[in-house]
């Protein structure tokens, strides 16, 4: 299956609410999209790898933009079917 920016979103942000358990992620995504208890979902090395790419992309951010890498929290914001998610993101410091 394709998965779009929402589905990956909502990944993301569902892992970090869940104590980074991919189970409970995969609950919440059945959850979200009306998925029955059967239904194809991103398996756990598809989660991460995610995951693994939202922080890479952090780190570019921060080295690229000089942003204080004292300030650890970032915060994001997405915006599905007219529902604002916000997230909020703890990495250890960069330096």
């Amino acid at each position: 299956m394709g998965w779009t920016g929402e589905h990956r979103g909502f990944v993301v942000e569902a892992y970090y609410e869940n104590n980074r358990s991919v189970i409970a992620t995969q609950t919440a995504f059945r959850t979200r999209f009306a998925l029955g208890r059967n239904a194809f979902v991103p398996d756990r090395k598809t989660i991460l790898l995610w995951i693994s790419n939202l922080r890479a992309t952090v780190v570019y951010i921060v080295i690229s933009t000089g942003i204080d890498t004292s300030t650890t929290t970032i915060t994001t914001t997405t915006t599905t079917h007219n529902h604002k998610h916000h997230a909020l993101f703890q990495y250890p410091q960069l330096n």
